[in-house]
């Protein structure tokens, strides 16, 4: 399977890991299967891990398409973690189109560190993700 991903409802956060070869259908189908998690709310706390990825292949029109089944909560805090500028790159463009639509974005990280740093800031310690 290309993703995997984890509910901690104790946490009130989603881990998401991306592999292999990653393109606009399955990008689709891993948010369709994550937003009808009956565990899932659009406020949580989400870690996508992208630094698994052989070759990313969403298009525009796919991340358009994400952004519009996501439906991010303005108070919601996401991180993406990549490995490559290419990555990097595609994350960036989805900051845009969820800010073109009045989203909240996701902050962009090369480290996981990073990542869970900005995910827990404020968070008691248990409710930080390990």
């Amino acid at each position: 399977m290309p993703y995997a991903y984890t509910i901690d409802s104790d946490r009130d956060a989603v881990l998401v890991r991306v592999e292999g070869v990653h393109g606009d259908s399955e990008a689709l189908v891993l948010v369709r299967e994550l937003v009808s998690d009956v565990k899932y709310h659009r406020g949580m706390r989400v870690l996508v891990d992208f630094t698994g990825l052989t070759q990313n292949n969403v298009s525009s029109s796919g991340l358009r398409e994400v952004v519009a089944v996501l439906k991010p909560a303005p108070d919601s805090r996401r991180a993406f973690l990549v490995g490559n500028l290419t990555d990097f790159g595609i994350s960036r463009m989805y900051q845009a189109f969820c800010e073109l639509n009045g989203f909240h974005s996701p902050e962009i990280f090369r480290t996981r560190k990073e990542a869970v740093d900005f995910l827990n800031e404020g968070f008691p310690p248990e409710k930080k993700i390990p």
